[in-house]
C-alpha cells in the first residue's frame, strides 16, 4: 500500500469511526447499519462486570442492530473515541483499537439521570467492500465502569 493510499483510507476509517459515535448517539438506525457489514459481529462480553447484563456476542448486522435499538431505546448516549491505532493488513484489510468513554443516561423526571459512565478501548477489524470501509468486528472491552443511581 502506498503511502498516500495508506493516508487516504485511515482518513476514511477515523471518519467511519466518527460516523459509529454520532449515528449511534443520534440514534439513526437506516444510516447506522450502513457502516457494518452484513456478516459482521459486536463483542460485548467484556463490556462491563462479568454478570452484568448485556454482556453477550451479536452475530449478523440485522442482529447488531435489533440488539442495540433495544438497549439504548430509552436512554440518550454519549460517545467519544480518540486515539486510534490503526494496521493496514492490506489494501482492504486492517484492525484498530480506539480508546473510548461513554455515558449512558436514562429519562429521571424533567431530566436525565446517569445509568453508566465507561472508559476502556474499542477493538475492530475493517474491511473494503465496494469502494467503502466498513466495520466488520467490533468488540468493546470496559477497563472501567462507574454506575449511577438505578431508575
Amino acid at each position: 500500500m502506498e503511502d498516500l493510499e495508506q493516508i487516504v483510507a485511515l482518513e476514511a476509517i477515523r471518519r467511519l469511526k466518527y460516523r459509529y459515535c454520532h449515528l449511534l448517539d443520534a440514534k439513526d438506525w437506516d444510516q447506522y447499519a450502513t457502516i457494518f457489514t452484513e456478516d459482521g459481529a459486536a463483542d460485548l462480553r467484556e463490556a462491563g462486570p462479568a454478570g452484568a447484563p448485556g454482556m453477550v456476542l451479536v452475530e449478523g448486522r440485522d442482529a447488531m442492530m435489533a440488539y442495540v435499538k433495544e438497549a439504548v431505546k430509552t436512554l440518550k448516549t454519549i460517545h467519544h473515541v480518540y486515539s486510534p491505532l490503526i494496521t493496514f493488513h492490506g489494501p482492504d484489510e486492517a484492525t484498530g483499537v480506539w480508546q473510548m468513554d461513554d455515558r449512558l443516561l436514562a429519562p429521571h423526571g424533567d431530566g436525565w439521570s446517569l445509568v453508566l459512565q465507561g472508559y476502556g478501548h474499542y477493538h475492530e477489524t475493517y474491511v473494503k467492500r465496494s469502494g467503502q470501509w466498513l466495520i466488520h468486528r467490533l468488540k468493546l472491552t470496559r477497563t472501567h465502569v462507574e454506575y449511577g443511581p438505578a431508575v
